[in-house]
């Protein structure tokens, strides 16, 4: 047989008992909620500060990886310093000309370095050697001693090319034309 409280033992009826129990149930769902309300009010808050970093976060690693990927730049600087370098590296570059020149039985007649210029290429000071090369070999053997200067991996400027034929006196037949290039061999002065 079921127990019931004190006040309950009066004749009650179903339906007063109902009402009660109904009155019970409902003080308990109100004690839970107002426990749980407060705390899963927190938890959404959280949840939307979890959510706005986490965008954050992935708009600064867009960022980061679009704009800053300092591998890739120090790649490009690196070739940049190959193509323009920081000296004027000219000794190079002669060396360069002659290990052509002797591979492909080329003679040089002068390499004649002259005043360094200052121009400004948008926005960047850069200087700019002038040379004169003289050559004399063969024509093919010319017209690929060109092409190698022209696809040099310094950037230079060609300004002047001159071929001139030369005499019949000339004992070698190979040797039968005359080039002079004017090249500009670019590079970044250095900063103080």
């Amino acid at each position: 047989m079921i127990k019931y409280p004190v006040f309950l033992k009066k004749n009650s009826t179903k339906r007063e008992k109902g009402l009660i129990f109904l009155i019970v149930m409902c003080l308990v769902l109100y004690a839970i909620h107002s426990l749980l309300a407060p705390k899963i009010g927190k938890l959404n808050s959280l949840k939307s500060q979890l959510i706005a970093v986490n965008n954050e976060r992935a708009s600064y690693e867009q960022s980061y990886n679009k704009y800053h990927d300092y591998d890739s730049i120090m790649a490009e600087y690196d070739n940049l310093k190959k193509k323009v370098p920081i000296d004027n590296d000219l000794s190079k570059f002669i060396r360069d000309i002659e290990n052509w020149c002797q591979h492909s039985d080329i003679t040089i007649i002068s390499i004649v370095p002259q005043e360094t210029k200052t121009e400004q290429i948008e926005e960047i000071e850069v200087n700019l050697i002038p040379c004169e090369i003289t050559i004399r070999g063969n024509f093919d053997l010319l017209l690929t001693f060109v092409d190698k200067l022209e696809n040099y991996h310094r950037i230079c400027r060609i300004n002047e090319i001159k071929l001139t034929g030369l005499s019949e006196r000339n004992s070698s037949p190979s040797l039968d034309w005359k080039l002079t290039i004017n090249v500009g061999l670019y590079y970044i002065p250095p900063t103080t």
